[in-house]
């Protein structure tokens, strides 16, 4: 049922965003993919089946499938990281639309599968030059998170990369790669909508009551622009790879 609902859903997506993920390397858009098709879902499941995440959500995963290799997409190795983080999202979304909203323990559970994939995905060295976009959807993951579901549970990675840096000094890293790539491009349009995100994903570490924003920002308003941003910054770098 869901399957048909949302495959309806994504005829009406502009096919912009989907063209621009095939531009990027395959391990950068599982990464991305993997993480906002799962900061998606953690809103809809706290606020509901609406039809413009719904249609995200699925642009987000069938970008996701699309690049997954085949043996993870046929579940030959249904053990892999990736082809498990695909089907709790698949099942999670088909029992949110018969209205079974999945337990904090199942999101946990699903989050530690997320950061296993990411564990499985990630190549510091080969990724170093789209650290930016990686960065923002974590952190936009995270803020979603926390505001929904509370804090994230404890992992085991041993590896050093994004998943396992300390949340401040993310900012202080992806602040660092914007104003590079910014100067860089000659091209400031990205920085006020990193002003506002910035605060955002500095107020995770401040607690919700006091806050370097004055006021939260709702976890609609992170997401969104925190994808905007991530298109953006996709834009910027690619331009000056081909240059």
């Amino acid at each position: 049922m869901i399957r048909t609902l949302i495959g309806a859903l994504a005829l009406t997506t502009s096919i912009s965003s989907a063209a621009m993920a095939d531009s990027l390397p395959q391990n950068i858009v599982l990464q991305r993919e993997s993480m906002h098709s799962f900061t998606l879902l953690l809103q809809m499941q706290a606020e509901g089946l609406q039809r413009r995440e719904l249609n995200d959500f699925q642009q987000s995963l069938q970008s996701l499938e699309r690049a997954a290799p085949q043996k993870d997409k046929e579940g030959a190795t249904d053990n892999l990281p990736l082809a498990q983080h695909i089907k709790n999202l698949v099942d999670m979304i088909e029992n949110l639309q018969t209205g079974q909203v999945p337990s904090t323990h199942d999101l946990s559970e699903a989050y530690l599968v997320l950061n296993q994939t990411l564990e499985q995905l990630n190549n510091s060295e080969q990724d170093k030059r789209y650290a930016s976009i990686l960065i923002n959807s974590y952190l936009a993951m995270r803020y979603v998170y926390k505001s929904h579901v509370g804090l994230a549970p404890q992992t085991n990675n041993r590896s050093q990369s994004y998943y396992t840096t300390h949340l401040s000094d993310l900012v202080i890293i992806l602040d660092q790669e914007i104003n590079s790539i910014a100067s860089e491009n000659q091209n400031t349009d990205i920085n006020p909508r990193w002003h506002m995100l910035k605060m955002s994903y500095s107020d995770m570490q401040q607690g919700w009551t006091r806050t370097v924003s004055g006021n939260p920002y709702t976890p609609t308003i992170v997401r969104l622009n925190s994808s905007v941003l991530s298109r953006q910054l996709e834009s910027q770098i690619l331009k000056t790879h081909k240059e």
